[in-house]
């Protein structure tokens, strides 16, 4: 569990060109913004002695908010990140969850799907669908560092897509994200990719850990729950390939993501008979969706 906190920390770090209005006499140069997706509140005191440098730094020095609650309900990735980004709510920024049924279209959208952008892969790859925040309805923090009169130029970067995006928000300079096999950006950001960014890429190329295990840094008492917990697996926009925990060799113990889910919600509409023909159905005064 401590390796997913960890792992997540470095995904989503975020940085921020000057800000709007200082605080204090010296301007900053630099403002930066870090999301920790799925580090829960009590490893800060579960773990945080053994933090140095920027974390413990901000702890010391920073303010803390041990009560603090979402007064919503789906705290995922691409609505909490938007919240984060705009300092308002779902019901005003317009991201509900990671994906939602669109009315209009009639087909499930992403948070951070851009119809009128493109892939500008960070490689020699073919781009495929671009991103973006073009769902965000409330300008964030980093487009008010745009629209400064400083000018703040605006980096996100981040493994996923919907993190990078939401926190971006309309005016970066680069959002980068990992697409398929290889960062990636979009032409919601800029036509091409950014060149000190691509230098950066290809002196120190993600393939080049293939293969590699994370260890853990403390001995084994320091950490208070198990590593690679059970489920864990990476999103399926990392490979190009989705689906493909459904062909892990029978003999794998995480075989079972998606074939044993299928089999449940097969089962389920059944015992409820519900099927594509019956469409809706009532029953104990419920209506239930039909399951195809």
């Amino acid at each position: 569990m401590m390796r997913r906190a960890l792992f997540g920390c470095v995904l989503g770090l975020f940085s921020f060109g000057t800000a709007t209005t200082p605080l204090a006499a010296t301007r900053p140069s630099l403002v930066v913004v870090i999301v920790v997706d799925q580090m829960r509140r009590d490893y800060v005191e579960d773990y945080g002695s053994h933090w140095t440098k920027g974390l413990r730094r901000l702890l010391d020095e920073g303010a803390v908010y041990p009560n603090a609650a979402y007064p919503y309900l789906t705290t995922l990735t691409c609505a909490g990140h938007a919240t984060i980004a705009t300092g308002t709510f779902p019901s005003t920024h317009g991201i509900i969850n990671n994906t939602w049924w669109d009315r209009e279209t009639q087909k499930n959208v992403s948070c951070s799907s851009d119809a009128t952008g493109r892939e500008v892969p960070y490689g020699d790859r073919q781009p495929g669908a671009g991103g973006g925040a073009r769902l965000l309805k409330a300008p964030t923090f980093a487009d008010a560092l745009a629209d400064s009169p400083q000018h703040g130029h605006i980096v996100t970067l981040s493994m996923k897509r919907a993190s990078a995006a939401m926190l971006a928000g309309q005016k970066a300079d680069a959002a980068l994200w990992l697409q398929g096999n290889g960062w990636s950006s979009s032409t919601a950001y800029a036509p091409a990719p950014e060149k000190s960014l691509l230098r950066f890429i290809q002196s120190n190329p993600v393939e080049a850990d293939f293969g590699k295990s994370w260890s853990r840094m403390g001995k084994g008492s320091d950490y208070k729950y198990e590593d690679a917990g059970l489920g864990e697996k990476p999103p399926p926009e990392w490979d190009p390939t989705a689906r493909w925990e459904c062909a892990w060799s029978a003999r794998s113990p995480c075989r079972s993501p998606c074939s044993a889910s299928s089999r449940r919600a097969a089962r389920t509409c059944r015992s409820i008979r519900i099927t594509r023909r019956s469409g809706w159905r009532s029953r104990s005064r419920t209506r239930a969706r039909a399951c195809w």
